[in-house]
């Protein structure tokens, strides 16, 4: 059980008739939390059970409500840490992140997990009719919402924009597409913003066992693929590669400072030019021009121009 906003959201929470859902909410709005927690008492039902995530994401007291029907909520007592989610929430955030596409898969976890979070801490909330309660939701512009993960308003203010807004919406579209979460543009401080809460059914993934299997399963390792031996042209590739691998090896270990100058300047040669596998084949250097191996190469040798 959890204390919400004043009195104890049990299993045992009911539900008032729906047609008198205008009239309650009406009533609710600006209504002291003594006489919103008695209001409650004399109007619920037997039958009905709140959700779980229902408990923290809702209340039934609303401090002020906007003629664009936005309502100021009181803020949450659960804290974020304390909610009862199932354990790896955040790997199932990250699987459907990765499920969606979308080349930024940090950015829609980010995004997915900004969601989840202001669902059960905003201040800013909408009335639902079929719970008969307020419904917290994620309130942000679209520009803000652009800067997921960025959790301090200022710096959020300040700092650059993660992904475009083209792709914002795309990274929207694909997750109401598969049903995880609801988003609607509404007013807010004179400004289009746009409203988002997870769906009943990200909801369910993360705070009830058993809806999100393959992301909290292990994933079977791969099999292992037995490494062929190379043939033809390929073995032939692969000798010279390991030649020179061991020739470059010895240069920069010094084994090779014994050698007189004419010896390390085909040491030289051979590692910093093409080599010729065949008449018509020629494999690139193994020290190319303007590369750290190069320079690496040079400086054991000793040698005095190039």
């Amino acid at each position: 059980m959890y204390k919400i906003d004043g009195w104890l959201a049990a299993s045992t929470q009911k539900a008032r008739p729906k047609y008198r859902s205008e009239i309650n909410r009406d009533r609710l709005v600006g209504m002291t939390e003594a006489n919103a927690e008695a209001h409650l008492k004399d109007l619920i039902s037997p039958d009905t059970k709140l959700r779980l995530w229902h408990r923290t994401s809702t209340t039934l007291v609303a401090a002020h409500e906007t003629p664009t029907k936005a309502a100021i909520l009181p803020k949450s007592l659960a804290a974020h840490s304390d909610l009862p989610r199932v354990e790896g929430w955040k790997k199932i955030l990250m699987q459907i992140a990765k499920e969606t596409g979308c080349r930024d898969v940090a950015f829609v976890a980010d995004f997915l997990l900004d969601i989840e979070f202001q669902h059960h801490q905003s201040t800013n909330g909408r009335w639902n009719s079929e719970l008969e309660r307020w419904e917290r939701y994620a309130v942000r512009s679209v520009e803000d919402w652009c800067k997921s993960g960025i959790n301090n308003a200022k710096e959020r203010r300040d700092a650059p924009k993660r992904v475009s807004e083209r792709t914002l919406r795309n990274i929207k579209t694909k997750l109401e597409a598969a049903g995880l979460i609801d988003a609607r543009t509404h007013l807010w401080n004179g400004d289009n913003h746009l409203w988002i809460k997870p769906s009943d059914k990200l909801s369910r993934m993360l705070f009830e066992e058993g809806h999100s299997q393959s992301t909290q399963q292990s994933p079977e390792p791969a099999p292992k693929v037995k490494k062929l031996r190379p043939r033809g042209m390929s073995a032939k590739h692969a000798k010279v590669e390991e030649e020179n691998r061991e020739l470059y090896r010895q240069a920069i270990t010094g084994q090779l400072n014994g050698l007189d100058k004419k010896m390390l300047w085909l040491v030289w040669d051979r590692l910093t030019k093409p080599y010729a596998i065949t008449d018509n084949i020629m494999k690139a250097p193994y020290a190319a021009d303007g590369s750290s191996r190069r320079k690496r190469l040079y400086a054991a040798l000793g040698l005095t121009h190039v």
